[in-house]
């Protein structure tokens, strides 16, 4: 079967059914989109023909703004939770049609490489590099002004805590610091959802462990079907492309 479907107001088509679920899934053809075909007498919202929903309605997600299965960012009220996942309203049609179906609908994802997460990182560093320069600036020329030890402490001080700072309120609010959305790449739970400020803490000082094994902790990415380093799979969590 073809489909056509309207985008604004041009037609597009026909695709395949495969090719039409695929543009449902990513959110192209959304509930109020316009779709018609052959076996349909006019054209219609494209929620009056997607797969019946179950009886017991699915929650409303308290928390959850990434959706399990395209990954895309949404408020709360926009996403809803079906057998522990977090859905959009695009994918929703789909998934409750795979439920049906009898499919295993375990967290369908895609995994970041090692080099995008590479690349992030090595971006992180740029970007901390200037805060940081600014910092050592100034406590250089205070160290000259007397009390040397006591300011280059500080100084130490200060570099950690906005490291810190960074990745956790970046990656805790955001899921991904200003090198992984370079990347597009971001930080999940294990089911897809958002990691949230508890998870971003506990994964950031994961990391130094990772670091402190001579950088064995991130070696074992390569060798990880999921592509885990050491803080990842202490705090569950999953590098995935966004």
């Amino acid at each position: 079967m073809e489909w056509y479907y309207a985008e604004g107001s041009e037609q597009r088509g026909p695709v395949s059914e495969e090719e039409f679920q695929r543009l449902v899934s990513s959110g192209v053809v959304r509930p109020d989109t316009k779709v018609w075909n052959e076996s349909m007498s006019n054209w219609v919202n494209y929620s009056e023909v997607a797969p019946s929903q179950p009886d017991t309605p699915p929650t409303i997600s308290a928390d959850g703004s990434t959706c399990s299965q395209c990954g895309g960012d949404f408020p709360s009220d926009e996403v809803v939770r079906i057998s522990g996942q977090d859905v959009c309203a695009g994918c929703k049609p789909l998934f409750l049609q795979r439920i049906q179906e009898g499919d295993d609908v375990s967290t369908s994802y895609e995994l970041a490489g090692i080099g995008a997460r590479f690349g992030a990182k090595f971006l992180d560093g740029l970007i901390m590099l200037i805060p940081q320069t600014i910092i050592n600036l100034i406590i250089g020329s205070a160290a000259q002004a007397g009390g040397a030890e006591a300011v280059v402490l500080l100084g130490t001080v200060l570099n950690i805590a906005i490291q810190a700072f960074y990745v956790i309120f970046m990656t805790g609010k955001y899921g991904a610091t200003l090198g992984k959305m370079a990347a597009k790449i971001k930080i999940v739970k294990a089911d897809g959802s958002t990691i949230g400020f508890g998870t971003a803490t506990g994964r950031y000082f994961a990391e130094i462990l990772s670091g402190c094994t001579l950088g064995i902790g991130y070696i074992i990415a390569l060798f990880d079907d999921q592509k885990r380093t050491l803080h990842d799979r202490m705090c569950d969590t999953r590098v995935i492309k966004k």
